[in-house]
């Protein structure tokens, strides 16, 4: 059987597998679900955050919400209510939800498998098909859309398909905030490669995303970084807290965060006040005055991010499974890098820098790399595994993109510019330009198309 056929069938069965066949596969919800769910009119169990992968959400009218985000999430919950009201159910089940998102995932898959070589397909198979990215299938988080999405912009890029690359690329940075941030180097390279209105349209979608994010929403973040990461390691508290805009009245919120009972920034007039005199844009220029700081901040959550998979439940409560229980079914990958870097956030650091090299000629996919550690690990305190899981996802994109390049140095399959694969000698490192990541993702070579 062909690779470009093996390829989408065995991830279709092993999506199935892990999301379809029961008990269902997802990820518990934290608290976001709601941006989504809400607009649409569904209520999850509180009792069941962080600990259990909530199966059957009620649909009750009267709790409808909209919460004033904008993500391209919407798309594929649209979609999937749809689909639940056509099958009857007077329940919602995760498990349509879960069938768009695998619907976009798989055909992301099934446009590349053509132009990849056979081994390049079971890396992709076992990589990309680890539990810990088609967890989020199940779920309403901002991630999952955020990861299809780029996926099949990735697909789009290797086949040359300009109008399918210009959708997924605005729909990538359209999922959330974090992912708008991902779109400027993205942006770049379809300036440098002269294709405009991809450009155009990337930079427009990425503007409205950080534009209309509600302005109550970054607050609760900036106070944890403040007050449950910064002060309680200051040498000088009050100094610190000048720098961000603050003043000696701020040093009782000392060791809150935004969970903490009692903790301020959910009252209105307090988050309204603390939003005027601070912000992450000061924190940045925090971390540039105070490097030591970022440094220590960063390696606390390379620490904690090398176990990899966010510490929540995988299972519904039905399911019979103890609260938090986490599947390691179709884990190899996950559980090989959590041996490796787990409490180990030097090594991950090491490991991420040694790719960055390795693969330097993917500048695109190296700045996302950075900026989603960024991002993940300084901006917020709280759910760094879970904040950092783009960083992971990127990390294996630059292992896939190393690996096609050791396999082209071997001689093995390389593709052309029709995404036929066919066999190539092996080629010095000047003169890979179809390599597959490196087209799709940033060689930085004009390849041309006006969209």
């Amino acid at each position: 059987m062909r690779p470009s056929i093996l390829l989408p069938l065995a991830m279709t069965v092993l999506v199935a597998i892990i999301a379809f066949v029961p008990p269902m596969v997802g990820l518990a919800p934290n608290g976001d679900f709601e941006k989504v769910s809400r607009r649409y009119n569904l209520v999850e169990t509180a009792e069941d955050q962080f600990l259990f992968a909530t199966q059957t959400y009620s649909i009750d009218r009267t709790k409808h919400w909209f919460s004033g985000f904008v993500t391209s999430e919407f798309l594929p919950a649209w979609i999937a209510v749809r689909l639940q009201r056509r099958s009857g159910q007077t329940s919602f089940d995760m498990r349509w939800i879960g069938l768009v998102h695998a619907a976009i995932f798989l055909l992301a898959i099934a446009t590349a498998a053509p132009a990849l070589s056979p081994w390049l397909s079971l890396a992709v198979f076992f990589i990309l098909g680890d539990v810990a990215h088609l967890v989020y299938f199940n779920t309403f988080y901002m991630d999952a859309t955020g990861q299809v999405f780029l996926l099949l912009g990735i697909a789009a890029y290797l086949r040359r398909w300009r109008w399918l690359l210009a959708i997924a690329s605005v729909l990538f940075v359209l999922a959330k905030t974090q992912h708008a941030v991902l779109g400027l180097p993205i942006a770049a390279l379809f300036l440098l490669e002269r294709r405009w209105l991809t450009a155009i349209l990337t930079v427009a979608g990425l503007t409205y995303s950080l534009r209309n994010t509600p302005v109550d929403y970054a607050p609760p973040a900036v106070f944890n970084m403040i007050f449950h990461q910064i002060l309680p390691n200051s040498a000088n508290p009050s100094r610190d807290l000048q720098e961000l805009g603050l003043d000696d009245e701020y040093l009782r919120y000392r060791g809150m965060y935004s969970f903490t009972p009692g903790a301020p920034i959910h009252d209105p007039d307090f988050n309204r006040a603390f939003r005027a005199r601070t912000s992450h844009g000061k924190l940045a220029v925090y971390y540039l005055r105070h490097p030591l700081t970022a440094w220590r901040i960063l390696v606390e959550a390379f620490d904690e991010a090398g176990h990899i998979r966010p510490r929540m439940g995988n299972y519904d409560r039905a399911a019979g499974y103890p609260p938090s229980t986490l599947t390691y079914s179709f884990a190899l990958w996950s559980s090989a890098k959590r041996a490796l870097f787990d409490q180990r956030g030097i090594w991950l650091l090491a490991a991420a820098l040694l790719l960055s090299w390795l693969a330097r000629r993917q500048w695109t996919l190296v700045l996302m790399m950075w900026l989603s550690a960024a991002t993940g690990a300084l901006a917020d305190s709280l759910e760094v595994i879970r904040h950092l899981y783009f960083f992971h996802l990127l990390f294996d994109l630059l292992c896939l993109a190393c690996l096609w390049r050791f396999l082209q140095g071997k001689g093995h399959h390389a593709i052309v510019g029709n995404g036929v694969i066919e066999k190539a000698p092996a080629r010095s490192g000047d003169d890979d330009v179809l390599l597959p990541i490196a087209t799709l993702i940033g060689d930085g070579r004009r390849l041309g198309g006006a969209a």
